[in-house]
């Protein structure tokens, strides 16, 4: 693999943007380590202590030729599709990776939310401080997975809190949970949840809270991921507040 600059990895692009297998969903705007054949592009993106691979192919032999010489590093792979990967496809893959998890979208139209209990008063929802984020930076690092969770970085995590994308529980002073969320137009993205106390019940408040809120901030669709093969529980927690299955999921997988 070469060092290669971005915009010769967005002329190898479009040069393949027929292709037929590709996980190319990210913009690069920087250096990046690619190699590139007559039929496949792969580069590595790099993040906090690991790589994410990304690859678009005509020619899966090809593909997996690439593959054989990737370096002796951390690296992670996501595929984001409708439905089974194809199975020639996955055959190449889980030569070189361990499949990690598999996140499903589920999405929800809030006027068919199913709330557990009345509404929450909005005056009664708890926001961090900007004093917290530092908190709420190390907290996502502890409890969630850096190569797939896709964090936020400090002065966007400072903008969530700023514009009170965060909501709270506290505990005798101290955060005990607290639920993240993005918003596009009517869209939310359900993002983080975690409870740091043993107070279950204190996720369903927040839950609950968040809900209140999209309604009364008429956010028409909501969608979070969840992974579908270790938390079962969770998916169905979800399905009884009116989610329902987008058939999209994204296959992680980490390098053997």
């Amino acid at each position: 693999m070469k060092l290669t600059q971005p915009r010769i990895i967005q002329h190898w692009q479009k040069e393949f943007s027929h292709s037929s297998y590709s996980n190319y969903f990210t913009p690069v705007h920087q250096d990046v380590y690619a190699q590139k054949s007559a039929k496949s592009l792969v580069f590595l993106l790099p993040k906090d202590g690991f790589s994410s691979l990304y690859f678009i192919s005509d020619d899966l032999c090809d593909l997996d030729e690439i593959l054989q010489t990737l370096p002796p590093e951390s690296i992670c792979l996501e595929i984001i599709q409708k439905g089974q990967m194809p199975p020639e496809l996955s055959n190449i893959i889980q030569k070189y990776f361990y499949q990690k998890a598999i996140y499903e979208k589920i999405t929800l139209a809030t006027h068919k939310l199913k709330l557990k209990t009345k509404l929450a008063k909005l005056q009664n929802i708890l926001y961090p401080t900007e004093d917290d984020m530092e908190f709420l930076y190390q907290s996502l690092y502890q409890n969630f997975d850096k190569r797939f969770d896709h964090f936020p970085d400090k002065k966007m995590l400072l903008s969530y809190i700023q514009n009170q994308q965060i909501l709270i529980k506290n505990s005798h002073n101290q955060i005990a949970a607290y639920l993240i969320y993005t918003l596009k137009e009517k869209t939310s993205h359900f993002n983080f949840l975690a409870n740091l106390g043993t107070d279950s019940f204190s996720l369903i408040e927040l839950i609950e809270q968040y809900y209140t809120k999209m309604l009364h901030s008429h956010i028409t669709h909501i969608f979070l991921w969840v992974d579908k093969i270790k938390n079962p529980r969770v998916k169905n927690m979800h399905f009884k507040y009116g989610y329902q299955t987008s058939n999209i999921f994204n296959y992680a997988f980490i390098k053997k």
